[in-house]
C-alpha cells in the first residue's frame, strides 16, 4: 500500500486553514549510523522518498499532522544491508513494523508564520519504530518558496531504546547506538 494513502490527513481548522501534504516526488527520509565492517570504519546512509505526512497554517498557527515513512524502502550502499534492515533488524515483514510514524504532541513554535523568512521549532511527539514507542524531540526548520512549503526535520535516537537489535556475525564488529534521522 502506498504510504500516502495510509497516512491520516490533517482536517482544516477553518476556511483560512492551509494543508501541505509531503510530496513524496520532493522529499527524502533518511537514516545515519556508524558501523565497523570487516575491521573498518563505515558511515551507513540509507534513504527513502516514501514519506507522507501534513503541515497546516491558520494564520499564525502551526498543526503537524502524523508523520509515515515506509520502512521497507530504505536503500542504502548494499542490498545485503537492506534485506537485514528489513527481515532481522526492523522486522518490517510483521504487520504493524512496515512504517515508521511520528505523532505529533506538542511544538515550541512562539513566532508566527510568515511567508517570508525561515521558522524555526522543536516538535515533540510519539516516534513508533517496530512496534516500540518513545518521546522524540524533532528540530524543524521551514520556509515558504512560492507556493511550496519546504523543510528539514531532525532528530537522533538510540537504536536500543527502540529494541533495535544488530544480528550478531563475524565481519560486523561494531554499530553505534546512535542513529540520526533526517526528513
Amino acid at each position: 500500500t502506498d504510504v500516502q494513502t495510509v497516512t491520516g490527513t490533517l482536517k482544516p481548522l477553518s476556511d483560512k486553514t492551509t494543508v501541505y501534504r509531503i510530496s513524496k516526488e520532493g522529499s527524502l527520509a533518511q537514516y545515519e549510523i556508524d558501523e565497523t565492517l570487516r575491521g573498518n570504519p563505515k558511515h551507513v546512509v540509507g534513504t527513502t522518498t516514501q514519506i507522507a505526512g501534513d503541515i497546516a497554517f491558520t494564520g499564525s498557527q502551526i498543526d503537524f499532522g502524523e508523520m509515515r515513512i515506509d520502512a521497507r524502502t530504505f536503500i542504502s550502499d548494499s542490498d545485503k544491508r537492506d534485506n537485514a534492515l528489513n527481515k532481522f533488524i526492523l522486522n518490517t515483514e510483521k504487520e504493524g513494523n512496515e512504517y515508521i510514524v511520528f505523532k505529533p504532541i506538542s511544538t515550541d513554535f512562539s513566532g508566527s508564520a510568515t511567508e517570508t523568512g525561515e521558522m524555526a521549532m522543536n516538535v515533540k511527539g510519539d516516534l513508533i519504530i517496530s512496534g516500540v514507542l518513545q518521546l522524540a524531540e524533532f528540530s524543524v526548520t521551514m520556509k515558504f518558496e512560492g507556493d511550496t512549503l519546504v523543510g528539514t526535520a531532525k532528530t537522533t535516537i538510540k537504536r536500543s531504546d527502540y529494541g533495535i537489535k544488530i544480528p550478531e556475525l563475524e565481519f560486523i564488529a561494531d554499530v553505534k547506538d546512535e542513529i540520526d534521522l533526517t526528513v
